[in-house]
């Protein structure tokens, strides 16, 4: 028995939309990280380790990459970004927990979108995994279909 084509294409639809969530998402974390190494400089996290400071600055280049993965290498792409963004969440919430108890203050306002993007990452992960192909690879087969 085979799935109707109204529901492959449903199917379809919802994994480019959670595709797009996901870019988007990257996108705005790349953004931020460029405007930080503009501003600041290299390495422009100064007041954190050199550990952090890395972590953050390489995420200027490893969210990209994630964007990148999930547009021609779909599973390679929901590995990566998995990977990024519960590090990610884990580190701020770490840092930022840590200043609250030195400070008083909660500095890390990014938390508040990042919680929320990495819970549609995770809840959403396993159905780009289980998608058979890449966007890429699906427009390949579109436009030179097998013959039969």
């Amino acid at each position: 028995m085979t799935t109707p084509p109204s529901a492959v294409q449903a199917r379809r639809s919802s994994q480019r939309l959670i595709v797009l969530v996901y870019i988007l998402g990257f996108a705005v974390g790349t953004a931020s990280h460029v405007i930080d190494i503009a501003r600041g400089g290299w390495l422009p996290y100064r007041k954190y380790s050199l550990g952090l400071n890395i972590f953050w600055t390489t995420l200027t280049f490893l969210d990209p990459l994630a964007i990148i993965l999930l547009t021609y290498r779909r599973r390679a792409g929901v590995c990566l970004a998995v990977l990024i963004i519960t590090v990610d969440i884990a580190v701020n919430l770490c840092v930022g927990l840590s200043e609250y108890n030195q400070s008083g203050r909660f500095t890390f306002w990014g938390l508040y979108t990042q919680v929320p993007f990495g819970l549609f990452v995770w809840l959403t992960a396993p159905v780009l995994w289980s998608s058979r192909s890449s966007p890429a690879t699906a427009l390949r087969s579109q436009s030179h279909p097998a013959r039969s």
